[in-house]
C-alpha cells in the first residue's frame, strides 16, 4: 500500500525523535536549525491568524486534521516542505513565505527582485533524522513571492521512513554527489529510478514520491515550482 506522508503521517513527523545527525555539511549547528524550524512554525500560525481562518476551516482546505495543524503550529519541528507548500497554497502564500525573514531589518532585501546568497549563508531548515531521511537549506531566502524555491538537500543513507510526499507544483532534481533511489507513483504503480551524480529529473510533484540515498549520503539541488506557473 502506498502511504502518503503529507496527509497521513504529519503527526509522527512532528513528534519523531531526532536520530544522530549523520551529515553536517550545510554548516549550521543543531541550535541554529532548531531556531529556524521554530520560526517556520510561528510563521504558519501567524499567517493563519492574519487570514482569519480557524483550524477547522484550514483542516477542510488542506486535508490535515485539526490536531495535526495544532501540532505544526505549536511545535519546534518544521513540517516537511511538501506540507508547507500545501498549507501556503491554502492560505494564499507561496513556499518562500515560510523561509524569508520578515523583520524590519530584512524587509528591504526581502522586497528586492534579486537574491544573492553567498557561500556560507545557506539557511538550514530541517536537520537529518530517521523520520525524514534528509536535511535541507534554502538558497534564495532573501527574495519573497518567488515562482521557484531552490533548495540544497542532503539525503542520509540511514533513512527509515516508509511514506510518500505529494504537493501541488513541479520539481527539478540535479544530483551533485552520490546516488539517489527515487520512487514515484505513476498510474498506481511505484517506479524506482536510480539517479547518478550529474543526472537530473523533472516531474509533477502531485505524483506521490520519495527519495533515498543509495549506499552513502548524497547531495542534490532541488527546485520546487509553484503550480500557478503551469501553462
Amino acid at each position: 500500500m502506498v502511504q502518503i506522508g503529507s496527509e497521513r503521517d504529519e503527526r509522527s513527523l512532528a513528534t519523531a525523535s531526532s536520530a544522530t545527525t549523520h551529515v553536517r555539511d550545510i554548516g549550521a549547528s543543531d541550535d541554529a536549525i532548531a531556531q529556524e524550524e521554530a520560526k517556520i512554525c510561528a510563521r504558519l500560525k501567524a499567517l493563519r491568524l492574519a487570514r482569519r481562518i480557524d483550524l477547522k476551516t484550514l483542516a477542510a482546505l488542506s486535508g490535515f486534521t485539526e490536531e495535526q495543524l495544532r501540532s505544526m503550529e505549536s511545535g519546534v519541528r518544521a513540517p516537511p516542505f511538501a506540507s508547507l507548500a500545501r498549507l501556503g497554497r491554502c492560505l494564499g502564500e507561496d513556499l518562500s513565505y515560510f523561509f524569508v525573514d520578515r523583520s524590519p531589518a530584512q524587509a528591504e532585501q526581502a522586497d528586492r527582485r534579486v537574491s544573492i546568497v553567498r557561500n556560507g549563508e545557506l539557511k538550514p531548515v530541517a536537520k537529518d533524522d530517521a523520520a525524514l531521511g534528509f536535511e535541507y537549506a534554502t538558497l534564495a531566502h532573501h527574495m519573497a513571492r518567488k515562482r521557484m524555491e531552490p533548495l540544497y538537500f542532503t539525503f542520509s543513507a540511514h533513512a527509515q521512513h516508509d511514506y510518500f510526499f505529494e504537493h501541488p507544483g513541479e520539481e527539478f532534481v540535479f544530483v551533485l554527489e552520490g546516488q539517489l533511489d527515487f520512487e514515484i507513483v505513476i498510474d498506481k504503480e511505484v517506479r524506482m529510478i536510480r539517479l547518478e551524480q550529474g543526472d537530473s529529473f523533472y516531474f509533477d510533484s502531485a505524483l506521490p514520491h520519495r527519495c533515498f540515498a543509495a549506499g552513502a549520503d548524497a547531495r542534490a539541488l532541488m527546485v520546487v515550482v509553484n503550480q500557478e506557473d503551469k501553462s
